[in-house]
């Protein structure tokens, strides 16, 4: 894969405990580990990642004990990534390093989540930000490893694989430019329908967005394939009506978008989800649609087909926590 990035942020921290005789003893903490993929690094301005953990936790009644549900997540450290560096950095530029809370037991660890957080400063035990991949612990108790993916339930939940797309050069609120608009849509007989097909439902803090993408101007952010986005028909849009699905059209000039009256049949498109809040005007790194620039001028008014391109452009990872001293 692209861009793999290796962390092997070992961690190996003695603390001083008393038994009940008074001894003196050194107890070894828990090292960790963590080995990313295709993650792309963060503009200053969108934040900074960071590894959270939950652990079992046990109720004492009747004497016994039983694990009756996971607690919060719990923060194990930030980082950032930067391109074509094989290390993983902390918020200061030092070599990240990754810890299990000294409260919690890595006995009982049982999952794990990447976030984007936006925040200044770390509270520990409140996640935080957009979830970017996630696993379940498993192993022994010598060892615990988690694979990580945008599948898990706490991240995505949800197979990117089956979305299908087209758009459509149109301009419907200025039907005389008609080359400088875009549109997620497909014309059948005189029903206008959605161009995007198979979306999953997107968990909080993230929002879908389209792109004209080798002019990296934003063609709106959406949730819905069947309805109109954010913007409408756009800052830059005609005098006439917008359609009620994602698409944009460039007819008027604004602050940050391209030269009024783009011919867009020689453009390139895609579809991304973003984190959300988005604190950058460039695209986020995972792409789900994508059209190339085409050898001839994309035809106005038909609707042509995109790449799906999920399974290159989201990050995977792995972490190990080596459980010494439990």
């Amino acid at each position: 894969m692209r861009n793999s990035i290796v962390l092997l942020a070992a961690l190996s921290f003695c603390t001083i405990h008393c038994n009940n005789t008074n001894e003196v003893f050194e107890q070894q903490q828990p090292r960790v580990s963590l080995t990313v993929s295709n993650l792309q690094p963060l503009d200053p301005g969108e934040g900074h990642y960071e590894v959270w953990a939950s652990f079992l936790e046990f109720n004492r009644s009747n004497g016994g004990d039983s694990p009756q549900h996971e607690s919060g997540f719990r923060s194990l450290g930030e980082f950032n990534v930067r391109a074509g560096d094989p290390v993983l950095y902390d918020l200061a530029g030092n070599p990240a390093r990754f810890i299990i809370p000294l409260d919690q037991n890595a006995q009982l660890l049982d999952d794990v989540v990447i976030t984007i957080d936006t925040s200044a400063t770390n509270t520990l035990d409140s996640l935080q930000g957009s979830v970017v991949m996630g696993g379940e612990f498993r192993g022994d108790a010598d060892i615990a490893i988690a694979d990580l993916d945008e599948s898990y339930a706490d991240a995505f939940g949800a197979d990117f694989s089956g979305v299908t797309g087209k758009f459509t050069i149109t301009a419907p609120t200025s039907p005389p430019d008609s080359n400088s608009g875009v549109w997620f849509i497909e014309q059948q007989g005189a029903t206008t329908v959605a161009g995007l097909r198979n979306l999953p439902v997107l968990p909080k803090g993230w929002r879908y967005e389209g792109w004209v993408g080798n002019l990296i101007i934003s063609t709106g952010r959406f949730l819905r394939a069947d309805s109109s986005d954010l913007d409408g028909a756009g800052p830059g849009k005609g005098v006439g009506t917008g359609l009620g699905f994602p698409g944009q059209d460039f007819i008027n000039p604004y602050a940050g978008g391209p030269p009024p009256r783009p011919d867009l049949r020689f453009h390139t498109f895609m579809i991304t989800i973003e984190p959300e809040p988005d604190n950058s005007p460039k695209p986020f790194s995972l792409a789900v649609l994508s059209a190339p620039l085409s050898p001839s001028l994309f035809p106005q008014g038909e609707a042509i087909s995109m790449n799906n391109v999920a399974s290159s452009s989201f990050a995977r990872g792995r972490i190990t926590v080596v459980r010494s001293g439990y």
